[in-house]
């Protein structure tokens, strides 16, 4: 048995891999292709964790900058709490 310490224990975040797997995801990847620069987008229907998701994959194919907007606190704070 080993035992390490806290700064060498590896932390997963609560979606990890998931990004990687949306971008190569072949419909959201042509999504992400027919994003124009410039032009805003919405994503409606997203809600709970998969708007950290899909937030976190757009910010990480680094393509484009992006701007998350919540309407509450709480929502910020799921948000968040839930960013890969």
């Amino acid at each position: 048995m080993s035992l390490s310490s806290p700064a060498e224990r590896h932390t997963t975040p609560p979606l990890g891999g998931l990004v990687d797997r949306l971008l190569s995801h072949g419909d959201f990847a042509s999504w992400l292709d027919q994003l124009l620069p410039g032009k805003p987008v919405g994503i409606g229907g997203v809600w709970g964790s998969a708007c950290a998701l899909v937030s976190a994959t757009l910010s990480a194919s680094g393509r484009y900058p992006l701007l998350v907007i919540c309407d509450q606190t709480a929502a910020m704070d799921q948000l968040v709490d839930a960013w890969p």
